[in-house]
């Protein structure tokens, strides 16, 4: 699968997600809104628009403008982890190695369990 992450960066735009979410529905039917930001799935999307690197293109220059932040991973709620902290491509290494690299608040689950992982280690 091929997963992108839209998150607005509100400092930078007053663009809301449904907002984004709708921009994004030119790309790809796939487009739900999960928390603070847009997943788009865009796989079938891939040769309609001249492969990944020109998909990733438009969206990324499209985005940008709109004033949100994009990134790129075989998942969608990696790919909203990976924008959390502005890594910006998920297919660079191992999945598992560039979210190991995270802290665990990248991941919105993590929130309602935070005392108790910390309480026995977890980071």
């Amino acid at each position: 699968m091929h997963w992108a992450s839209l998150l607005p960066l509100h400092s930078a735009s007053p663009i809301d997600a449904q907002s984004l979410a709708v921009w994004a529905l030119q790309f790809t039917p796939r487009v739900a809104l999960v928390e603070e930001a847009v997943l788009l799935e865009v796989e079938a999307s891939l040769r309609l628009f001249g492969g990944a690197e020109s998909l990733h293109a438009l969206i990324e220059a499209g985005a940008g403008t709109l004033g949100a932040r994009v990134a790129w991973a075989p998942t969608g709620l990696a790919a909203l982890a990976l924008a959390r902290h502005g890594v910006e491509d998920g297919f660079a290494g191992p999945l598992t190695q560039l979210l190991d690299a995270l802290p665990l608040e990248a991941l919105s689950a993590v929130a309602r369990h935070q005392a108790t992982l910390a309480r026995v280690g977890c980071r």
